[in-house]
This record gives structure tokens, C-alpha cells and sequence, in this order.
């Protein structure tokens, strides 16, 4: 059988701050869509407007609290000194790869 092309290897491991991005922008992308198609719901049905404005109000609150007791409880924790555990890191590609007829 012929060699299985090797992928490079990766600079540095992926970090948190990585991983939330990716995490906050796939979020954005579903709340982007989701409020498109109930925008277009509320063009058929338009007392549905309402109800989605208080939804909307109601999301509005949750993320302001959300965001106040995050920033809140972040500044708290540095204060009284705790630290994550860092990130494992993934295994060395290099033994992987080599194992017959996968």
C-alpha cells in the first residue's frame, strides 16, 4: 500500500482562549440565523412581533446578567489567587499513522 500522507504538525496546542472564539462565534452564527427565520415568521404572523420582542427583552437581560456575574466572578477568583489547570496537550503525530491497512 502506498504511505499515507502525513499532516503538518501544529505549531502550538490549542488553547481556551482558542477554543471560547470558536465557542462565541459558532454561537453568534445560530443566534444570527435563528432571529432571521423568526423575523420571517413574524412577517406571516404579525402579532408573533410581540412575543418575540419580549423574548428578545428577556435574552437581553440573561446575557447582561450573565456578563456582570462573569466579569465579576473572574476578577474575584484572580483576586483570591486561583488558576486553571492548563490544557492538556494532544499527542505527538509523529508515532501515529504507520499502522497498516487502517
Amino acid at each position: 500500500m502506498t504511505a499515507k500522507p502525513r499532516l503538518p504538525a501544529r505549531e502550538r496546542p490549542i488553547t481556551r482562549q482558542d477554543r471560547d472564539g470558536s465557542t462565541f462565534l459558532a454561537l453568534g452564527v445560530v443566534i444570527a440565523i435563528a432571529s432571521g427565520l423568526i423575523a420571517l415568521t413574524a412577517m406571516v404572523f404579525p402579532g408573533l412581533a410581540s412575543v418575540v420582542g419580549l423574548m428578545a427583552a428577556a435574552g437581553l437581560f440573561f446575557v447582561l446578567h450573565y456578563v456582570t456575574w462573569g466579569r465579576a466572578m473572574m476578577n474575584a477568583r484572580a483576586r483570591e489567587g486561583f488558576q486553571d489547570e492548563p490544557l492538556p496537550t494532544p499527542p505527538d503525530p509523529e508515532g501515529l499513522g504507520d499502522q497498516g491497512d487502517v
